[in-house]
């Protein structure tokens, strides 16, 4: 029975993938330009690429170098767990590894040891059965965008068996989240342009971007890719950026979702933006003119307030507290715990 079973199980998915091929996919498949990283072929090409890697180097050594050493300070102290703060840990080492060495960074460990702590999560993660993943919590919607990121990062590193392995991983998650795995789509389809079906479901797209051109399950890439037209720029994803925060309140993102919403934004357009070379945060839409990612760093420092509990466990002992966005009335504590509070509005 349990046979059967599984066979009635990839005929339907099959079926779905098939149907997907006929009533999703846009009439014209996407073509890259030829000098983007995807039609180039190059990795990375997720946030970073062969091109602006020298840039992000000299900018953590000339204007960051404190924040980094605490970052790297970070993963060594967590460099044997798998999952840190509820994530994956692969691409904080991957990322170290993509780097490099710095001057005048202390390191605990090579940075040969960084990129094989991020293969061994991602390899530990893609052989997770079937079964294991579809339980509740398994994998939430950021680790599969961490295991692409570290992936495509990690490209250099990877023999032609473990690449062949993840790429198979990637296309097969990326096809059950445009057919039966995801809050946010339904038959192929944005279910609903609403906050929480975007920002918290995976991405088809970012996926396919990694494995794009690999030579590894190029249809499925394809399909993959093409659903950045059909679901964020036709289906009005890409106008997420415009709930943030309206003037005079109204629809907005409010308490803890402001914190983390819009980063799920950001990160799904900068991945098509470094990758494809199409910038659609310079694009214009016609909600309402918005400069997310210039001014967020912005928004999230006019969002908080220190509340000043006396003996309080955070750091100084100030708590930081969420100001009224729009139409809510209460927010949470920044940090450990869950304790709601009135807090007061903005002029």
């Amino acid at each position: 029975m349990g046979m059967i079973m599984k066979i009635i199980k990839y005929s339907l998915i099959f079926y779905f993938c098939f149907i997907l091929r006929i009533n999703v996919a846009p009439s014209q498949s996407y073509i890259p330009n030829s000098d983007s990283p995807i039609g180039k072929g190059e990795h990375p090409r997720l946030h970073i690429t062969q091109e602006t890697l020298p840039y992000f180097r000299d900018k953590i050594k000339n204007y960051y170098k404190s924040e980094y050493q605490a970052f790297v300070g970070w993963v060594d102290n967590n460099f044997y767990s798998d999952i840190a703060r509820k994530s994956l840990m692969a691409d904080y080492h991957a990322f170290i590894y993509l780097i490099d060495h710095l001057d005048g960074i202390n390191y605990r460990h090579t940075i040969s040891e960084y990129g094989q702590r991020s293969i061994e999560i991602i390899m530990k993660s893609v052989n997770v059965e079937e079964e294991e993943i579809q339980q509740k919590d398994r994998f939430h919607e950021g680790d599969y965008n961490i295991i692409t990121r570290a992936f495509d990062w990690m490209w250099h590193e990877l023999t032609n068996e473990q690449k062949e392995k993840i790429a198979n991983w990637l296309a097969d998650v990326g096809i059950k989240i445009l057919t039966e795995r995801s809050k946010g789509i339904l038959n192929g389809n944005v279910r609903a342009l609403f906050s929480s079906t975007y920002y918290e479901s995976p991405h088809p797209w970012y996926l396919g971007l990694s494995i794009y051109g690999s030579g590894i399950r190029d249809e499925d890439a394809q399909i993959l890719v093409d659903s950045f037209e059909h679901l964020c720029l036709n289906g009005k994803w890409v106008d997420a950026e415009n709930w943030a925060a309206r003037n005079q309140g109204g629809v907005s993102e409010v308490g803890l979702y402001g914190f983390w919403h819009l980063i799920k934004h950001i990160e799904q357009i900068d991945s098509w933006r470094t990758a494809t070379g199409e910038n659609y945060f310079s694009k214009s839409t016609n909600v309402a003119d918005a400069y997310l990612v210039q001014y967020y760093p912005q928004y999230i420092l006019y969002r908080i307030k220190p509340f000043g509990k006396i003996n309080s466990d955070e750091p100084g002992g100030v708590e930081w507290n969420f100001i009224k966005i729009g139409q809510m009335d209460a927010g949470d504590r920044l940090g450990y715990g869950s304790v709601k509070k009135l807090l007061t509005s903005l002029g």
